[in-house]
């Protein structure tokens, strides 16, 4: 069903956040579930996520584009 996708979906992210780590990405600090909810506990990010940034237009060239997203990588 939807329901049970979208609860599949909350929980590989979540297993993901737990796992990575890095200086670029976003760190999970608290995780708290109820029935009906999956509350993540991450950094705030002022301005928008990568996808946001890579089509805003302020990474005009596409070389810069694939250095942000190359750095995401390392």
């Amino acid at each position: 069903t939807v329901a049970e996708a979208l609860i599949n979906e909350g929980e590989r992210e979540r297993d993901m956040l737990i796992e990575l780590r890095h200086p670029l990405l976003v760190s999970l600090h608290a995780v708290f579930e109820t029935p009906f909810h999956l509350i993540c506990v991450i950094d705030f990010c002022n301005g928008g996520d990568l996808c946001d940034l890579v089509n805003s237009g302020e990474l005009a060239e596409l070389s810069e584009k694939r250095r942000v997203i190359q750095m995401m990588c390392e």
